[in-house]
């Protein structure tokens, strides 16, 4: 019950306010009598006076349900406790990752006990014992002490293997996009913060190691507004392409670690339960490695009903994490070794002709930056976001708008540009010149940097029009560098350049039609 009322739940059909409490007390309910069950039958029926009877997996399935019965109802009521509080949401949104995720667990679990089922059939085997087959099976581990004997068990074995792997292999994809996901949202904004915070400390002290590789905001009083403006884009750019490899290497590391903990707490329950075998904690080790990794030699394996039922429960969370943490190497570990590799090559064998200090500082500046010489003599001949002509003809543009015909067909000719650019998911970074372009055409009168400072690219609704606020007004512009950390911000927003361009033009289109016809609303759209 508690289960159906969730999904209805999470399908919006029955509200959070009541659905929660009754899932809550639900889960509660049944762990409460799972616990008495599992005691009365501990004392009655496999106690110290009935010294022939052994406590069997079932049994030991059933403790571990009971300890998933106390966990999801707790994280349940802390989120209750929390959309009370204001702290989320009273809604179950899923995201497009999160509901293919539950989908795709459910049908991996019938997957896995149907299959069970069939050949427990088939080969007479127990129900359990077929369980633990088709878990080590489908997770590819094949410890091989199990194995279907009968001709249609092993002709059978190919389809339930090979549906069984591609399903699994979909469930870990979703994972590692969802984790993807939540990181970028919890963890993403935290470390941008601090990172631009502290690269604010670098970039205004001369005196700092780093003052020579990141841009200089130092100077911004004795600049022009269109240089000022250069630098404070370029010292986004370098904040988040820091904050992007650090957000990465947390990942890395949080991975890693949450895989270390499965290998060393799941050695130490084997080495319990597997005491009859004599065990060692090494032993333990080596069986786990081998299990995690998914090599499974075979040559150990557990034997006792309470080591087979928590290897089941054990394997299904601890070899998802090992492909997280793989997929969470190319983006870290592989990375950096490809770009020391160049940077050595470019050093030793490969020299160029600038200096070994200078390869060391070019290294060390595109690490910061993110560019290279081909991204460099690209941008160079980079023009506007399609073909691109405004690039090199932006001022002459510029001063055509003059005329407000001209300056409408360049808003609806550059929202059609960005579309493409954004739908088709190119995270382009758009060269200076094109950056003052797009900054002049979203506020054709008011200051660049109020733009860039996100003053006006996250407010502009109708109350704000019918004031008098908008992207020409320039009126909520506050300015400074802590303006930049706006959640309107290009740092921010959670956006490629192209989406945050795309938003910000079609905001302005919406506030040029209100103002050609006050009668508008901006909400239609």
């Amino acid at each position: 019950m508690a289960n159906f009322i969730l999904l209805m739940n999470m399908g919006r059909r029955i509200r959070f306010s009541v659905a929660q409490p009754v899932v809550i007390m639900a889960w509660y309910t049944s762990a409460i009598m799972m616990v008495v069950l599992l005691i009365i039958f501990r004392y009655t029926q496999a106690g110290p006076g009935r010294p022939g009877f052994h406590l069997s997996q079932a049994y030991y399935y059933g403790a571990l349900a009971t300890a998933l019965y106390y966990v999801i109802p707790t994280l349940l009521a802390i989120t209750y406790y929390g959309a009370s509080r204001g702290y989320y949401t009273k809604e179950f949104k899923l995201s497009p990752s999160q509901r293919t995720l539950t989908l795709q667990t459910i049908i991996f679990f019938i997957y896995l006990l149907g299959g069970a089922a069939v050949f427990a059939r088939i080969e007479s085997w127990r129900f359990l014992h077929a369980l633990y087959w088709a878990d080590f099976t489908l997770l590819t581990i094949g410890i091989g002490n199990l194995a279907p004997s009968t001709h249609l068990g092993r002709s059978l074995l190919f389809p339930f293997a090979l549906g069984g792997i591609l399903i699994l292999g979909m469930m870990i994809g979703s994972i590692r996009a969802l984790v993807l996901e939540r990181g970028k949202q919890t963890v993403g904004h935290g470390i941008m913060i601090f990172t631009f915070n502290t690269m604010a400390r670098h970039a205004s002290d001369s005196r700092s190691r780093l003052y020579r590789y990141i841009p200089h905001l130092d100077q911004a009083d004795k600049e022009s507004e269109r240089d000022r403006v250069r630098k404070e884009m370029m010292f986004l750019r370098t904040v988040k392409r820091i904050a992007t490899l650090q957000r990465r290497w947390m990942s890395f590391l949080i991975s890693f670690a949450v895989w270390m903990v499965m290998w060393l707490v799941g050695a130490a329950a084997f080495w319990k339960s597997e005491s009859s075998q004599s065990w060692t904690y090494f032993k333990a080790l080596y069986f786990s490695c081998t299990s995690l990794t998914t090599i499974g030699y075979g040559d150990v394996y557990p034997t006792s009903t309470w080591g087979v039922s928590f290897f089941v429960f054990w394997s299904l969370i601890a070899v998802p994490t090992l492909m997280i943490l793989i997929s969470t190497l190319g983006d870290t570990v592989v990375h950096g070794v490809r770009e020391f590799i160049t940077f050595l090559g470019e050093a030793t064998v490969f020299p160029e002709e600038t200096s070994t200090r200078g390869v060391h500082n070019a290294f060390i500046k595109h690490l910061i930056r993110g560019t290279t010489k081909a991204d460099r003599h690209r941008r160079q001949h980079e023009s506007a976001p399609s073909t691109g002509q405004h690039s090199s003809s932006a001022h002459a543009e510029d001063a055509s708008w003059g005329d407000l015909r001209s300056y409408h067909r360049a808003l609806f000719s550059n929202l059609h540009r960005l579309i493409e650019l954004a739908v088709s998911g190119e995270d382009k970074e758009f060269c200076q010149d094109e950056w003052d372009y797009y900054l002049r055409l979203i506020n054709r009168s008011g200051p660049l940097a109020a733009i860039l400072h996100g003053s006006l690219s996250s407010d502009w609704e109708d109350s704000d029009v019918k004031k008098g606020h908008g992207p020409a007004s320039g009126q909520k512009h506050k300015g400074g560098l802590q303006s930049l950390v706006q959640p309107g911000s290009p740092l921010l927003s959670g956006q490629t350049e192209a989406q945050w361009l795309l938003e910000a033009v079609a905001k302005t289109i919406k506030y040029e039609l209100h103002k050609a016809d006050p009668s508008f609303s901006t909400n239609r759209l």
